[in-house]
Parts: structure tokens; C-alpha cells; sequence
């Protein structure tokens, strides 16, 4: 099929150039005609010289005419011959570019010297001129097609194309630089590159051997390369067609602007470069081959001396990669501090308690910001830069101050439960705990102009104050609750009201019960019992006091007054590995209240006597007690002179 297709085009080739030699002949014969005309004018104007006598300046005229018949004929063989290359030029175009440049290169220097002229048969000459540009041209085109063969996974950039004839690349690059027509190549080679650039992490290049037929090939893998992969790819592209392949064409290199054609790459390095600085090792490695690498541009001489758009990158990437890391880390601090604090925890060792070992609970993430923060500290450490290292302690110092101005506020926007605020009070207090580790542990490492970033006294202060406030408002809304659930208590209804009484109570005592359920093993142990501690002071000394303020107790009454605060005894239970009297202040003054209520008149005055009740009751409550408990009788009033 190939073969045939071939023998139709060179009897087309054959027929045309037959065609364009009968023409020539026929501009040969009317040029013979003009001579004719001219031999017959000459020998005319002989005669006539003869026969008038002309003078000497009849004959220069007669000269100068002459001369310009003669100029008339030359241009007139000229143009013949012009017009026959055109037709020659234009015949062999698709078959014999190598020729047909070669042609069209004279053609167009003897064009140049008809310019300025005008005239229907040079008019004709510059249309015929410029179709066979435009032909010439085309087939230029789809032959540097041939040269650079484009598919969607590879590049193909070949040394020389076998047909019609062995051509090599830089003898066609010379044909078209000669012919004019290099600005075509020029244009699509810009289009070449700027395709490779777009893709130059993933194309792997090939370096031929000395026998290929090809100077590189190109594949894009799909894979992304390393910066030094990447690099050496870039400088083969440069040596093959910079160095080798345009080498002689200084007119191309005169309006290629480089600068352009590295835009893509810039893009990229600008895109990794995070990843290019992540480490001072990396940093440095990135730094150089950049830097290297418009050195061996320079060197060349595709660049200035001092272009260092690519190195600059990196350079000023430190700076990048700092602002973009506080941005990251500080954003992920805040999304944890902003989501709900209390879904998860963490259990940590307790130091408070007394015997054995314990655990107490912070929030899950209050944890992770405490790995963030001892992270950049040990990064810190390893930096080999003071600018890097102190921007990772400042970043660490920023985080312990979002989490102080945030913390409080993250438990305050989702709820105030109990779980919350004992979260919110172990996170401040477990947070101070690692401060003081940073103090100790961090803080004589660093450089001494470096020490001041980790002075935090203030920041332990704020924190402790936050810490406090979370565990007032644990103890005064759940000291609120229990006494409201016993404000309503009227002891002098007693005999009536008894088991409503006993039903306030055991609210109250539940409520307490629910404390240390909910907090036991969250909270630290010792704070857990100095809260069930103080409510429950707060009980006892609510309920003494409406005991105390009773005018009189009934002996029926006295069984169900006894129960109550037994009931309160029973709370005893609520306290581990201790005593509650160690945290209830009052407790002791319920246990004397219940031994006055079984003692008889003179036991009690003997336990005055035997300075009982000093620090617990007053002699004012002692001496109302009595008053209640025992009708008016010679007895009382007499056991009541002794307390005094």
C-alpha cells in the first residue's frame, strides 16, 4: 500500500515538473521574441545614424538606451530562471525537503532584489513565492513532528529520519535556519518544553548510545522523582538540545527567554518545598543542588550570574516552612481544645493517694497537646540552627498559652457537668505538672539567650487559678444541691413528718454518693474526699444545727433524730483508706452529737468535764441540748449550773 501510495506521488512529482517545463519553454520563446525586437532596433538605429549624421551626443543617448535594453534582458533572464526554481522548489517540496530548501533559500536571497519593484510579472513571482513558503513550510512542520515524536507516556527526541534519505536533526535545523523558516521550529519547540516542564518530577530521560537513532527519550512514569533525580533529568534535557541540537542557533537563544522556561519547575519546587525543609539535613541537601545547578546554568551561559530564583526558594522556605508549621500545629491544638473535652480520657498515675497506687483521668486531648508540645521541645533539641530551635520552643510556648485561654472556655461551652469541670481541674493541674517538667528537664539544655521563652511562672499561675475555679464550682453547685435538698427539713414535725424528712436525707446522701461514683478514679483521691469532704460538712452541719435549735426532744422523737444522723454516719463509706473525719470537720461533732443523744444527763456534764466537746460545740449549744432532751427538773437545773 506504502509502496503504491509512493509511485503515485513521484507520477504526480514527474507530471508537474513536465507541466513547468513547457512553461519555461514558452517564456523562453517570448524572450527570443524580445530579443528579435532588440537585434531590429539596433540595427535601425545604425542606419539612421548613417543616414540623418547624428552627433557624438545623439549616440550616448543612443547608448544609454541601449544599456537599458540590455539591463531589461538581464532581469528579464533572471526572473525566467527565478521562476523556474520556484516551480522546482514547489515540485519537490513533499518529497525532497533537503533540496527544496536549498532551493528556497536562493530563491529567496534573488527575491530580495525585486522588492522595491512592480510589476505584473514580479507581482505573479510573489504569489507563486509565497505558496511555495507556506508548502515548504508545512512540510517543515510535520518533519520536526518526525523529529520529536509525541505520545501520551513518552517523548521521543531522534538523531537523524532514515526517509527519503538519512537527514540528521542539526543538518535540518541549519536547512530551516537558512530558508527563513526557524521561527516555526522555534515556536513549537517552546510548546515542547513547556509540555516537558509541566511534568518534569514524573518523566524519566534516557541519554542515547552513540548508534541509536534517537538523543533522548522521555517517559513519564507517573512516579515523582527526587530533587536530584529530577535535576539530572533537567540538565540532560538542557545538554541534548541546548548544548547539542540548537547549539549553532544563536538567533533562537537570543529570544528564548530561560528564565520562562523554568517557571514550571519554580512552581514545583515552590509546591514541595515544605517537604523540602523538613529537617536542617534536608534543608541544606535541597539548598546546594539548586544552587549547583544555576551555578552549571550560568556557567553555559543561560542565565545571569546572579539568577537565583530557584535556591531563593529554599532559602526563604525556612521562613515559609516556620509560619506554615505554627499555622498547622496551632490550628490542631485549637480543634482540640474546641471539641468536646470530655468523651474520652486518659488515665495517668495519681500521686495523692495515700496507700497503694492509683489513677486519675485527664482529657484524651488534653494529652495528644501535651505530646505536641513535648515534641517540638525535643525537636528543639535536635535543631543544629538557633532560628529553627527557637522556633520551636516559641511554638511550644504558644501552645501552652492557647491551651490556657481555651481550656477554661471548651468547658464552658459544651456543659458544666461534673465529669467536665473534674476534667477541666485535672488538665490544669496535670499541665502545671509538665511545665515544671519542662523546667526541669528542658529548660538547662537550651542556649542561655534562649532560657528566658520557658519562664512560665505566669502561665502556672493562670493555670492553677483556672484549675481552682473548676473545682469551686464543682463543690459550691453540688453543696448547693444537697442542702437544697435538705432546706426544707422541720425537725419540730418530726413525729408527722418522718419519712419525708428521711427521704430529703437520703437525697442528699445520694447525691454525694453520686459524687464519688462519677469522680472516683477521675479525680485525684485526695481531692476527690477534701470535695465529698466539705459537701458533706456541709450537711452535718446543716442538720446539727436544726438539732440544736430544737426547744424541746421528745423521747419519741429521739429513736428517729438517732436514725437520721446515723444514716449521716453511714456516709463513712464514701471515704477510702481513710478516715472522714480527716476531711469533714464536722464529723467529729455528729459522733459526739450521737454519744450525747445515748448518754445520760451526767454523762454529758462528765464529758464537759472531760473538755469533749471543746472546739466542737459551744457551751451555748451544750447547754441547749440539755434543755431539749431532759424536762425542766431540780436535776437539770442542777447539772446545768455545772456547765459552765
Amino acid at each position: 500500500m506504502a509502496e503504491s501510495t509512493l509511485g503515485n506521488l513521484i507520477e504526480e512529482t514527474n507530471a508537474e515538473i513536465e507541466f513547468r517545463k513547457e512553461k519555461i519553454n514558452n517564456l523562453f520563446e517570448e524572450a527570443g521574441e524580445v530579443f528579435k525586437g532588440i537585434d531590429e532596433e539596433m540595427v535601425n538605429l545604425v542606419g539612421k545614424i548613417v543616414e540623418y549624421g547624428l552627433t557624438l551626443s545623439d549616440i550616448d543617448i543612443i547608448n544609454i538606451q541601449l544599456d537599458e535594453k540590455k539591463e531589461m534582458l538581464k532581469h528579464s533572464l533572471e526572473i525566467i530562471n527565478l521562476d523556474k526554481l520556484i516551480c522546482e522548489s514547489d515540485a519537490i517540496a513533499k518529497t525532497d525537503l533537503e533540496n527544496s530548501l536549498l532551493k528556497f533559500f536562493e530563491i529567496r536571497q534573488k527575491m530580495k532584489n525585486y522588492n522595491q519593484i512592480e510589476s505584473k510579472l514580479i507581482n505573479n513571482l510573489r504569489r507563486k513565492y509565497d505558496k511555495t513558503e507556506i508548502e515548504i513550510s508545512e512540510n517543515v512542520s510535520l518533519t520536526w513532528m518526525k523529529f520529536l515524536e509525541i505520545s501520551q507516556s513518552e517523548i521521543i527526541i531522534k538523531q537523524y529520519l532514515i526517509k527519503p534519505r538519512k537527514l540528521t536533526i542539526e543538518h535540518f535545523l541549519e536547512l530551516v535556519n537558512e530558508a527563513g523558516m526557524i521561527e516555526s521550529i522555534y515556536k513549537k519547540l517552546d510548546e515542547n518544553l513547556e509540555l516537558i516542564m509541566k511534568n518534569i518530577q514524573f518523566i524519566n530521560v534516557t541519554e542515547a548510545f552513540e548508534d541509536e537513532s534517537y538523543i533522548l527519550k522521555l517517559e513519564n512514569l507517573g512516579i515523582e522523582h527526587s530533587i536530584d533525580e529530577i535535576l539530572q533529568n533537567l540538565m540532560k534535557i538542557i545538554n541534548a538540545l541546548f548544548c547539542k541540537v540548537f547549539s549553532s542557533n544563536q538567533k533562537y537563544f537570543s529570544k528564548f527567554n530561560f528564565k520562562n522556561f523554568l517557571e514550571p519547575f519554580i512552581a514545583y519546587i515552590k509546591n514541595i518545598s515544605a517537604k523540602c525543609v523538613f529537617s536542617i539535613e534536608n534543608y541544606h541537601y535541597t539548598y546546594h543542588k539548586l544552587w549547583n545547578f544555576e551555578n552549571q546554568l550560568s556557567l553555559k551561559g543561560f542565565i545571569p550570574n546572579n539568577y537565583r530564583n530557584l535556591s531563593h526558594i529554599i532559602e526563604n522556605c525556612e521562613e515559609f516552612h516556620i509560619l506554615q508549621e505554627q499555622f498547622n500545629v496551632l490550628s490542631q491544638v485549637k480543634e482540640l481544645l474546641l471539641s468536646p473535652m470530655d468523651r474520652n480520657t486518659v488515665g495517668i498515675i495519681d500521686t495523692s493517694i495515700v496507700k497503694g497506687t492509683g489513677t486519675k483521668c485527664i482529657s484524651e486531648n488534653t494529652q495528644k497537646i501535651i505530646d505536641i508540645i513535648f515534641s517540638l521541645l525535643d525537636n528543639a533539641n535536635s535543631q543544629k540552627t538557633t532560628p529553627l530551635a527557637l522556633h520551636k520552643i516559641k511554638l511550644a510556648k504558644q501552645c501552652l498559652q492557647l491551651f490556657q485561654a481555651l481550656r477554661p472556655y471548651s468547658a464552658n461551652i459544651h456543659d458544666k457537668s461534673l465529669l467536665s469541670l473534674s476534667l477541666l481541674y485535672n488538665d490544669c493541674e496535670h499541665m502545671i505538672d509538665q511545665i515544671h517538667l519542662i523546667d526541669s528537664d528542658y529548660t538547662p539544655n537550651l542556649p542561655n539567650n534562649l532560657k528566658y521563652i520557658l519562664y512560665l511562672d505566669d502561665l502556672i499561675e493562670i493555670l492553677r487559678k483556672d484549675g481552682k475555679t473548676a473545682y469551686s464550682s464543682i463543690v459550691d453547685q453540688w453543696k448547693k444541691k444537697v442542702i437544697e435538698s435538705v432546706q426544707y427539713i422541720n425537725l419540730t414535725m418530726i413525729d408527722t413528718k418522718g419519712p419525708e424528712i428521711e427521704r430529703s436525707l437520703d437525697t442528699a446522701i445520694n447525691l454525694l454518693t453520686t459524687i464519688k461514683n462519677s469522680c472516683d478514679g477521675i479525680l485525684p483521691w485526695l481531692d476527690l474526699h477534701t470535695i465529698i469532704g466539705t459537701i458533706l460538712d456541709s450537711l452535718i452541719s446543716h442538720i446539727i444545727s436544726l438539732i440544736i435549735k430544737l426547744e424541746d426532744i421528745y423521747p419519741e422523737d429521739t429513736p428517729m433524730l438517732k436514725h437520721l444522723m446515723d444514716k449521716i454516719s453511714e456516709c463513712s463509706e464514701l471515704f477510702t483508706n481513710s478516715t472522714p473525719g480527716r476531711f469533714t470537720p464536722s464529723w467529729d461533732k455528729l459522733e459526739l452529737l450521737i454519744e450525747i443523744f445515748d448518754s445520760e444527763l451526767k454523762g454529758i456534764v462528765q464529758m464537759h468535764k472531760d473538755h469533749k466537746f471543746k472546739d466542737k460545740f459551744t457551751l451555748y449549744e451544750i447547754r441547749q441540748l440539755v434543755k431539749a432532751l431532759y424536762v425542766d427538773s431540780p436535776q437539770r437545773t442542777e447539772e446545768l449550773r455545772l456547765l459552765v
